[in-house]
């Protein structure tokens, strides 16, 4: 005439409460019993301390990127050396210019284009260095940012997956019935 439904926890731990004992009638939806297991619930305190740590994170990173971005030292430094590296650029590309002038007119040696040459080609690397270090910093910016979500986004799957298998430590009746057979107990 009836049924039998077996109840299995899918954890392990303590039985701490049991709500029914042998016989009794139990309505669907009614706690049978509840499974302390204090590994889940250490790790539940850890994951909410790394999900809190990971939020500080991110907003500090997000505020430091939206403040000083173009303002720390580095970035600073860099721009003026550029800056500097792009006038002395324009000037050395005039010198040059004034040199093949020169010799084209027989005033100076030929050997001065070589020598105009080199110091403009290692002024020119220098500004290419200087605009890759720039590109570089505002990649870090970004990638750090990147890092700090993909941190955020673990620590709350994390939490979130603990507290699916923390839900699973009350068991709750699948229907209503009455309880046969438990072979179960407190403690």
């Amino acid at each position: 005439f009836l049924n039998p439904i077996p109840i299995m926890s899918d954890i392990e731990g303590v039985v701490e409460d049991l709500g029914f004992k042998d016989g009794d009638l139990v309505n669907k939806g009614q706690l049978l019993l509840k499974i302390r297991n204090s590994t889940i619930e250490q790790q539940i305190q850890q994951a909410k301390i790394d999900l809190l740590n990971a939020e500080a994170n991110y907003k500090r990173i997000v505020e430091y990127e939206s403040r000083e971005e173009g303002k720390s030292p580095e970035i600073i430094e860099t721009k003026r050396a550029l800056s500097e590296a792009e006038n002395n650029l324009i000037r050395l590309k005039n010198k040059k210019d004034r040199t093949y002038r020169l010799v084209g007119k027989g005033i100076m040696a030929k050997n001065e284009i070589e020598a105009a040459e080199a110091e403009y080609s290692g002024v020119e690397n220098q500004v290419r260095g200087l605009q890759d270090k720039l590109d570089g910093l505002a990649k870090t910016l970004h990638a750090n940012k990147q890092i700090a979500q993909l941190n955020l986004n673990k620590a709350r799957i994390a939490l979130r997956e603990l507290l699916s298998n923390f839900a699973k430590s009350e068991i709750k009746a699948p229907v209503t019935g009455i309880v046969t057979f438990p072979v179960i107990s407190s403690g």
